[in-house]
């Protein structure tokens, strides 16, 4: 989750320092945002499916620094 977030937030910052000028994202650009965004979804959704399942609070704080 934190690699997807990283890799999201990464690029966006990318295409900021890029077009701080002027101009925008091509279709290109903007489709790769939207498939970063979407993949950090689904793993964000998978790390609270995870966390819902556990009950253990010393297994909980495992889970947290994994992502860390």
């Amino acid at each position: 989750m934190g690699d997807s977030k990283r890799q999201h937030f990464d690029f966006l910052e990318s295409l900021e320092v890029k077009y701080q000028s002027g101009g925008a994202p091509s279709l290109a650009e903007n489709l790769e945002l939207e498939k970063l965004l979407s993949m950090h979804d689904k793993n964000v959704a998978a790390f609270t499916t995870a966390m819902a399942a556990v009950t253990d609070p010393e297994e909980k704080q495992i889970l947290i620094q994994l992502i860390s």
